[in-house]
């Protein structure tokens, strides 16, 4: 676990509001880190100085390029990954995007890769992109190669060190965005200016080039002199060193990593027996070794027993930690033992209300560990606060709430207990009134108990702040219904519908949808209530 001291070793850092937490205690294993110029602040935020700016993406001009005969045939698309939980805040403006559709030919698609993405991005008049991390993304150069014009948030922290806004491409904001798409739809003339010079200026930036100035750097930086300080990663004690070790081996591949990631953690452990973070951490994995087994029923039985015997140990080491209590809790209901599952994770809430006292090491593991909704939030807080402990604290308490809660409520609901249930997903909106998954079950629960008006209230909001919960289209245009209020859901529907229209993944909503409008009438004689819709 020792990485040589006479080779230099330097790190690309991106994606890191994925993986921040994993690829901290790694830092010091690096004699430099090179990151997007957001990620520069929040490496030194971690208290890491030997760190710059450096573009992390680029593109290969012998692939993205513009492509002879292909028609424009779309007038705006987005072609990425369409994750609510991972891009929530770009989710936002995709919905008001697909809402356009009624007027314009908007396509936006996921899981387009090689020439089917080229072709499309030859195929688009307008590429919308907006950024993650305010950084100037990979689509950025592929749009602009491929001759389409790019719009860009306006707050991006680098895309004017490459391209001017009305030169290069476009930048808009929350109060001008559809406006701008209006009028470079109907100016031909100037959108196709932006965009040609677009495509000639990306071509000074490209893959290549950008690779050959970042190996200038180095040198510039004497990192290949081969008279480098020891690293202080070196100096930190073995099972120390073996713990972040496997926690970065956790990023990849699940199937591929685990079992190192394991044994490397079983090394730490027999040199430290005791050690609450190493416990919860090799918890988490031999939780995936017992799903990864779990159809073999004497294996998958042993590694169960095995994992829920290490998850006690780390409990054990560490009563007060309510991580560990949810951990435990979260293996327990994976594997379908609810009673013992809702035991854990109230004892996690208790110790959550009382302060959470117990978490002295706040980048240790949590189960499961995927990139779901609450991993997606943990790295986004955590970058957000680090380097200012106690509103990270705060924040991963809050968080934590949320999580126990909602499994909570998940398995009261599923017991008939709808009441508590209900109660238990109210604590969970609270904790973290702007993730919409939280009403959206309040809500579930206050329609199961009769209380439609006040559920029909809270998935509003739900759906306000998480457009693209589709499946809860159907249970607040259901609602409108039941009230009577049928203009509001004729309008309601037909906006889904266009949205629908815009995103092909989402056409198996397209027909219980229809069947609902077809029940309502557009010209319905209803004293139109107070505006509600559901998805501005």
């Amino acid at each position: 676990m020792c990485i040589r001291d006479s080779s230099p070793v330097v790190a690309l850092f991106s994606d890191w509001n994925l993986t921040v937490r994993t690829q901290t205690g790694m830092f010091d294993a690096f004699d430099y880190i090179f990151t997007d110029r957001p990620g520069v602040d929040v490496v030194k935020r971690l208290g890491h100085d030997k760190v710059e700016y450096w573009p992390m993406w680029a593109h290969d001009p012998q692939r993205f390029r513009r492509i002879p005969g292909l028609e424009r045939i779309w007038d705006v698309s987005m072609i990425g990954n369409l994750s609510a939980d991972i891009q929530r805040e770009r989710a936002r403006w995709l919905h008001r995007l697909a809402k356009l559709g009624n007027r314009w030919k908007i396509r936006i698609a996921g899981g387009l890769y090689g020439d089917s993405y080229i072709n499309m991005l030859n195929q688009s008049k307008i590429t919308f992109n907006r950024s993650i991390r305010r950084e100037f993304n990979m689509r950025c150069y592929e749009a602009a190669a491929c001759g389409s014009l790019l719009f860009y948030d306006e707050e991006n922290e680098e895309v004017r060190d490459y391209f001017e806004d009305r030169v290069h491409c476009v930048l808009y904001n929350n109060d001008n965005f559809e406006e701008l798409i209006e009028y470079y739809l109907t100016h031909d003339d100037e959108r196709k200016k932006i965009a040609a010079a677009g495509a000639q200026r990306v071509q000074e930036i490209s893959q290549p080039k950008g690779l050959l100035k970042l190996l200038s750097r180095i040198d510039e930086l004497g990192l290949l002199s081969g008279d480098l300080p020891p690293r202080k990663f070196n100096e930190l004690p073995l099972p120390e060193r073996q713990k972040r070790y496997a926690r970065q081996i956790c990023q990849g591949s699940k199937a591929a990593n685990l079992s190192l990631a394991t044994a490397v953690l079983g090394d730490a452990l027999r040199a430290a027996p005791n050690d609450p973070s190493l416990l919860n951490d090799y918890g988490v994995f031999a939780a995936y070794l017992a799903l990864a087994q779990k159809d073999d029923f004497v294996q998958g039985y042993d590694a169960f027993q095995t994992a829920i015997n290490v998850a006690q140990s780390a409990i054990q080491a560490n009563p007060k930690s309510a991580l560990a209590r949810l951990n435990l809790g979260h293996l327990y209901k994976h594997f379908y033992m609810l009673d013992e599952a809702k035991e854990h994770l109230l004892s996690a809430l208790q110790l959550l209300e009382e302060g959470d006292a117990g978490e002295t090491d706040l980048l240790e593991l949590h189960f499961p560990f995927e990139f779901d909704q609450f991993r997606t939030q943990y790295e986004t807080l955590y970058a957000a606060f680090c380097g200012n402990e106690e509103d990270l604290r705060l924040a991963r308490r809050c968080l934590l709430i949320y999580q126990a809660a909602m499994s909570l409520g998940e398995i009261l609901e599923v017991q008939g207990n709808i009441r508590e249930a209900g109660q238990a997903y109210q604590s969970a909106a609270l904790a973290r009134q702007d993730l919409g998954r939280a009403r959206a079950a309040l809500a579930r629960c206050l329609t199961k108990l009769g209380q439609k008006g006040d559920a029909c209230q809270q998935l509003q909001i739900a759906l306000t702040t998480d457009p693209f919960m589709s499946t809860e289209w159907l249970n607040f245009a259901d609602l409108l219904i039941e009230s009577h209020r049928l203009s509001e859901a004729c309008d309601f529907l037909e906006e889904c519908l266009t949205v629908i229209g815009s995103v092909p993944s989402l056409a198996y909503m397209e027909a219980p949808l229809t069947r609902r409008l077809e029940q309502v009438s557009c010209d319905s004689s209803e004293v139109p209530g107070p505006a509600l819709s559901a998805a501005t």
